[in-house]
């Protein structure tokens, strides 16, 4: 379904479109101006329909992003000849992880203590859990494979 946005045109992230609706209800709220009812309409119909597929258009553009970074990531880890091991959406590193320290911050992973290891997650998937969760029972909930083998060799040539 196509919808003409006259008053959201260009916005993409949620907080400017909330914040340009808020601006928009500032100027047309019908209680300033009762000539504004039908323009007040229009803004929460596309209001209504942006905030409503923002999420279905987004992740379609996300999802080709997230896929490439993740691939990429993967590529420089091989490099550092370290253990990854992917379970759902997180890539966990071990191994000799200690000559890599600054490198793997670079590349925006994270220590997670409790479980002696660095973990990559996309910035979409965070967790409240704080460690809670022992590796086994991570394994068991999302599936596990690790990256060795073939792909580690075909990486150093």
């Amino acid at each position: 379904m196509q919808k003409e946005i006259k008053h959201f045109i260009g916005l993409t992230e949620f907080q400017e479109i909330k914040t340009k609706y808020k601006e928009l209800v500032k100027l047309y709220h019908p209680d300033l101006n009762a000539n504004n009812g039908e323009v007040m309409k229009e803004i929460n119909s596309e209001y209504d329909f942006i905030v409503a597929n923002l999420a279905r258009l987004k992740s379609e553009n996300v999802n080709t992003n997230i896929e490439d970074r993740f691939k990429d990531l993967i590529l420089e880890l091989l490099k550092l000849d370290l253990e990854l091991e992917i379970c759902g959406s997180w890539i966990w590193i071990s191994g000799d992880t200690k000559p890599h320290k600054e490198k793997l911050k670079e590349l925006k992973c994270f220590w997670a203590p409790k479980k002696k290891r660095w973990y990559f997650r996309p910035d979409n998937k965070k967790t409240y859990s704080k460690g809670k969760f022992t590796m086994q029972e991570i394994r068991a909930k999302y599936g596990s494979s690790t990256i060795k083998g073939q792909a580690r060799k075909q990486i150093k040539a």
